[in-house]
């Protein structure tokens, strides 16, 4: 038998014998998403931090957005979707339920501290079908996914030689659940207070991923003098785990009398029920 003739009747024999449909081919399906800011009271982070995680693919990559709407291409099927926004770790990225948000700490002498400030942070949670040739336009509802704590400073005594204002706060949640929504870790930061117009108020505000009540919120304020008045550089701490362990809202605002004298005296806040963000302006040296 001729040996083309051989080779044509094994290959036929062999396709015949296979039952090939489309079902085995990956078709791509497109997502065409963008956001609805109603639900957010800041003003919307940049295309570039915003992130979408797909849940159902064994190729889970962070997709970032290059501008306001979304566009991408990604294989046909049943999808659970995550946006966020901000620059945090992803961790237990391949299982949605334990998918969290973390942030990064340094351990100085036993004691957490975050690295860097948290970025402000909003999420939604989507279930999209995608199906090849099909768009797909999915308009996104983001929530806060961080609260946001802010202090106003009344001073009072010798404020002319101060050269600096800062607070730790401590009790600052290092992670985030995005399915349960529940905190973990615990961990301070380091932050100086603006001065508005004169030396007689100073403002702070920060976002954080949560607060860990159990081990209390202790907030220090600390006072820096000029050089000839750097015996008076003090610092003084409160408790403000009672404003915050049955406050559910997104931004909590307190207002703190400090009187800057021989002995740092510190007052009980007050919690304000409204808050206007003020124009930063560095004390001068």
């Amino acid at each position: 038998m001729n040996i083309n003739k051989l080779l044509f009747a094994s290959a036929l024999l062999i396709l015949t014998s296979c039952e090939f449909t489309e079902d085995f081919c990956i078709r791509p399906g497109e997502l065409i998403a963008y956001c609805n800011w109603t639900k957010i009271n800041e003003e919307p982070p940049i295309p570039e931090s915003r992130h979408l995680i797909p849940f159902g693919t064994q190729n889970e990559d962070d997709i970032i957005f290059t501008q306001d709407t979304l566009r991408c291409s990604i294989p046909q099927g049943d999808y659970r979707f995550v946006f966020f926004t901000g620059n945090y770790t992803l961790e237990n990225r391949h299982d949605f339920y334990e998918y969290k948000l973390s942030l990064q700490t340094d351990t100085i002498d036993g004691v957490a501290y975050l690295v860097d400030e948290p970025d402000y942070c909003c999420s939604a949670v989507f279930n999209e079908k995608l199906v090849y040739q099909q768009p797909k336009r999915v308009e996104m509802i983001p929530e806060p996914f961080v609260r946001r704590l802010n202090m106003k400073l009344n001073l009072s005594g010798n404020t002319k030689n101060i050269s600096r204002v800062y607070t730790r706060i401590g009790g600052l949640s290092t992670s985030r659940y995005f399915y349960s929504k529940e905190v973990n870790g615990s961990a301070i930061l380091s932050k100086d207070f603006k001065i508005y117009k004169t030396l007689d108020e100073c403002y702070c505000s920060l976002y954080t991923l949560g607060f860990n009540t159990y081990s209390g919120v202790p907030v220090t304020i600390g006072v820096e003098m000029s050089d000839s008045y750097a015996a008076y550089n003090e610092e003084k701490s409160i408790d403000i785990t009672s404003f915050i362990k049955d406050n559910l809202s997104d931004e909590i605002s307190l207002e703190i009398n400090l009187k800057i004298g021989e002995e740092l005296e510190i007052e009980t806040p007050v919690e304000i029920d409204e808050w206007d963000d003020i124009p930063e302006i560095v004390l001068p040296l």
